[in-house]
């Protein structure tokens, strides 16, 4: 028995590690009551609860030593840690203390009643009584715990605020700080720059909220903002605080904007209309006028007057919208009446116009941070956020007013001549999220007769880049090594790290520097970059068509030569465009020379349904609007072919009008634009239809299988409106679809 005890203490005193004691050991997990009362004991019955987590064997399953144990006791005592046994974590946490488990038991439950003023004010304070020093010289864990226990408030108020009915427990705690504690907000703000990351994104999380739920006092939301706003204005400091202070100012910003109410559940708006008809009294109903005695024998304009006074008494009485109803819980909740707490209308537009003025100086710093953003720290995270706030300010869905947003699309232009394969891919792909976001062209230019011209001025330059293959050029690409001995020039990978690759040959450690030759693309990355170049497309042959429109008026033979030569230029802008990006996209994804670009299009947007349907629409027309005044581009309708493309669809989803009848069903997607439009064309060019239905891939029954489709979905449409489960009128899609039946009956080579 005294051999292996021998050996390994010979092993353990020739592998002696000095560890440093200023850290807990990860792998060890000690319960507090070992901590308070842990002995020196080596023996496995009086020894101190240790666990091992990293794998033993059994030689090494007894090694550590009761003096071992002892020192790890020791360690964790100096340290203060209080370690829960029942979770192997070995995070700091502070004591408990009742009154904040009190409120955070309330707030999970959605309800402050019950609860005093002064519990509530542990919310703001970290005692009873005052709130000890300044917040940024807190710790960071201690600032991260008083700011949670603040968005969690925040949290349960804003939900409550959507649905009208809030808990006076909450609303009173919200009042509190709106009141008596508003210069904490001030303090928040101080934390816009601070070190720690996690701080810096709870404290813009926590300003966010507060602004919306200032909104009822729109004077302190008013002046809270504009500290947020003047950090925008700083960029042309290029620091590491300043970086920090505008990054987290534009996501407080950027959350402003996106937010809006969400609708009402149905089972909830029923439950609050039940309790409404509860708590009105019930209307009183007097005899009818017509088993009256009196009424008989008296004139008609007697007996309308009675009529009239018993219809009035007959009336629901009113009930005051300043209500409390108590829940099933034992909640007390109030009506709120305050129109301005729904709606945040109010403060987007104080910030929007005080940002409109400063917004081309703002631009000229991103653009200035964006060439130099190797130098400075913390610059990647900063435009991140500028624009991802830029791209929710000109989005459709944050309901802005179009002239309000005008001055954030005009300079869109200046951004675009920044796209470079030098800038990281994150921040690439903003950018093209930003000018897609601009160039929505399946949701709102596409329904535009005459489109705006800053989107036209932005489509004409993206066209012209891609014709110089400038813009092809630019596409971030993750290369592979080739060869060694010359250093990477461009060291830029997807997710925006820097350095150098380096590749380890087989069976050998030792790394080499390499040369990079042959790149490839991101999918996604790409997906955007194509999208972004159709839509271009798309919108300048959309231009054409309007300033046609405006010029037909003027029908002379001169203007008419002028216009088809003009008409021409383009065309064959458009298609040189078009060729080199397909083109790219063969290379890219390594399709064969004759790949005809709409299995291009349908294996690219494979997986995004959105992508592929506005694609497909931008395709349908450009085709539809270069030749609308006659067929003389042939190639260019060769090139596209909206028919391949819609026949290429069918085949992606097995021919199959369900997946057809959720997109109409839906409103995801541009299915219902691209499908009417579609018809429509086809209706104008069947004998195009029908031979490019014949000349498919797909053998002599394509054109068979693709009217099986359209009818099977016919079928289905005047189905559901027949019951009335359709959602709205859809009267002009079975019209078509019906002619286009008409034409496929009746043709020879149906």
């Amino acid at each position: 028995n005294e051999q292996p005890v021998t050996k390994r203490q010979r092993i353990e005193s020739k592998n002696v590690v000095a560890e440093d004691t200023k850290s807990t050991p990860p792998d060890i997990i000690v319960s507090p009551q070992t901590i308070n009362g842990g002995s020196g004991s080596s023996s496995s019955s009086s020894s101190p609860s240790v666990s091992l987590t990293h794998p033993s064997t059994p030689e090494t399953a007894t090694a550590c030593s009761g003096d071992e144990i002892d020192n790890v006791s020791q360690i964790l005592i100096e340290q203060n840690a209080r370690i829960s046994p029942s979770f192997p974590d070995l995070l700091k946490v502070t004591p408990v203390d009742g009154d904040m488990v009190e409120i955070h038991n309330h707030l999970a439950q959605q309800c402050l009643c019950g609860v005093s003023e002064r519990v509530m004010r542990r919310l703001f304070h970290t005692d009873s009584e005052t709130r000890s020093g300044v917040l940024k010289e807190w710790p960071p864990v201690k600032t991260m715990q008083f700011l949670s226990n603040i968005q969690l408030l925040f949290d349960v108020y804003l939900p409550q605020n959507i649905k009208g009915f809030i808990c006076r427990g909450v609303l009173k705690a919200s009042d509190l700080l709106l009141r008596q504690e508003i210069s904490l907000i001030d303090e928040v703000t101080q934390l816009c720059d601070h070190d720690n990351r996690f701080v810096r994104f709870l404290a813009g999380r926590v300003l966010a909220s507060f602004l919306l739920i200032a909104m009822k006092r729109m004077h302190v939301a008013s002046e809270k903002l504009k500290s947020i706003l003047e950090n925008l204005k700083a960029l042309e400091r290029s620091d590491v605080v300043t970086m920090r202070r505008v990054s987290v100012s534009a996501e407080i910003l950027r959350r402003i904007v996106e937010w809006k109410n969400t609708e009402e559940h149905v089972l909830d708006e029923r439950e609050d209309e039940d309790e409404m008809d509860e708590q009105m009294p019930p209307p009183q109903q007097p005899p009818p006028i017509e088993n009256n005695y009196f009424a008989i024998h008296y004139n008609p304009e007697m007996v309308a007057a009675a009529t009239a006074s018993t219809s009035s008494s007959m009336r629901t009485p009113r009930v005051s919208r300043q209500m409390i109803r108590e829940t099933d819980s034992g909640c007390r909740q109030m009506r709120l009446t305050d129109s301005e707490s729904f709606d945040p209308g109010s403060l987007k537009t104080v910030m929007i116009k005080a940002l409109r003025e400063e917004w081309d100086g703002i631009v000229e710093g991103i653009s200035t941070v964006m060439r130099s953003w190797r130098e400075i720290d913390g610059a990647e995270e900063c435009i991140l956020a500028l624009l991802a706030f830029w791209e929710s300010v000109i989005s459709v869905h944050a309901n802005l007013p179009i002239d309000e947003t005008l001055r954030f699309r005009e300079p869109l232009t200046k951004l675009e001549r920044l796209l470079s394969p030098h800038l990281p891919a994150t921040i690439y792909r903003q950018m093209l999220t930003l000018f897609n976001e601009a160039l929505c062209y399946g949701s709102t230019l596409a329904l535009q007769d005459f489109p705006p011209k800053a989107e036209c001025d932005l489509a004409t330059q993206i066209v012209r880049q891609v014709r110089s293959r400038a813009l092809l050029r630019s596409l971030p690409q993750e290369y592979q090594a080739e060869a060694a001995g010359v250093l990477q020039e461009n060291p830029v990978t997807f997710m925006g790290q820097r350095g150098e690759n380096v590749v380890y040959e087989a069976e050998c450690m030792t790394g080499r520097v390499t040369r990079w030759e042959v790149g490839s693309v991101d999918r996604s990355l790409l997906q955007k970059f194509v999208l972004l170049v159709l839509k271009s497309v798309a919108m300048t042959a959309k231009q054409v068509r309007s300033d046609s429109s405006d010029s037909s008026m003027d029908s002379t033979s001169s203007t008419e030569f002028q216009a088809d030569q003009d008409l021409k230029e383009i065309e064959k802008s458009i298609r040189d465009a078009l060729k080199k990006l397909a083109d790219f996209i063969k290379d890219t994804l390594q399709f064969l020379p004759e790949t005809h670009l709409s299995k291009i299009l349908i294996h690219l947007f494979a997986d995004q349904d959105d992508y592929l349907l506005e694609a497909m629409l931008c395709t349908l027309d450009v085709t539809a609007n270069i030749s609308f005044r006659n067929n003389d581009f042939p190639e260019l309708v060769a090139m596209l072919n909206p028919i391949f493309t819609f026949v290429e669809f069918l085949e992606f989803i097995s021919h199959s009008y369900m997946p057809l009848l959720d997109f109409l069903l839906g409103n995801e997607t541009c299915f219902l634009c691209y499908l009417l439009r579609f018809l429509k064309y086809i209706r104008r060019n069947w004998q195009l239809f029908v031979t490019s239905c014949q000349d498919s891939c797909f053998g002599s029954r394509c054109l068979d299988r693709t009217m099986g489709v359209l009818i099977q979905l016919r079928l289905e449409i005047q189905r559901l409106v027949a019951s009335g489960r359709f959602p709205y009128r859809i009267d002009p899609i079975l019209m078509l679809m019906e002619t286009c039946e008409a034409l496929y009956e009746g043709d020879e080579f149906s």
